[in-house]
């Protein structure tokens, strides 16, 4: 897991709007995959479509784990990333000590917001801090990618078409980082909007997890 960041400074027009910092204790991530499609003249790549998943599903919050990142849900139940497998966790800053996973919807834009509303903010930051709003969660989603034999594939001989991997852009604003499948990929924790990363991925469903 690693610590969403609520509000940061919008530095490339690139970013979309909705990226701009929220004076409410909300955390905003944007994760998207872009298809590198062949140019008609031969010229060159550019982008194709953004594909972005329907929902999330989101666990937390729990206390920030600060530079060593980390993290409370290790001690139970978790995938081979890390991620937690109960549906229900122990966490000091609810109620009732224990936070469960919720559905967060993508919004038309393909971002994801979370504020955690049952968390009483006002009576854990009072005799806390400030710091006890620093928190940290996990969030997991599907992509679907889909075959496509316009831009950049790759396969061995004798393999079918459904196999073949193709060269899709990741960007991943408000996160350090990130697990697609199982390998860990850099995110855009600044909002710059320039950092994207090159992935060769296969048709198919496609698992995220921050």
């Amino acid at each position: 897991g690693y610590i969403l960041m609520f509000s940061s400074i919008i530095r490339s027009s690139h970013v979309p709007e909705f990226l701009c910092a929220s004076p409410s204790l909300r955390a905003t991530v944007w994760i998207c995959f872009m298809g590198l499609l062949g140019s008609t003249g031969g010229s060159g790549l550019h982008e194709g479509p953004v594909m972005h998943p329907g929902e999330y599903r989101v666990i937390g919050p729990f206390p920030h784990g600060n530079r060593e990142l980390s993290d409370p849900t290790q001690a139970f139940n978790t995938s081979k990333i890390g991620v937690p497998l109960d549906e229900c966790l122990p966490s000091e800053l609810a109620d009732n000590a224990t936070v469960t996973w919720q559905t967060v919807p993508v919004t038309e834009s393909g971002a994801f917001h979370f504020e955690f509303p049952e968390i009483r903010w006002a009576a854990v930051t009072g005799p806390l801090g400030d710091g006890a709003s620093q928190i940290q969660g996990w969030a997991t989603a599907n992509f679907t990618i889909s075959a496509n034999s316009s831009h950049g594939t790759e396969s061995v001989q004798g393999a079918s078409e459904s196999d073949a991997k193709s060269t899709y852009w990741l960007e991943a604003f408000g996160l350090r980082a990130l697990y697609v499948g199982d390998a860990r990929v850099h995110g855009d924790p600044y909002h710059f909007g320039f950092i994207k990363v090159p992935l060769l991925l296969a048709p198919g469903p496609l698992p995220v997890a921050v």
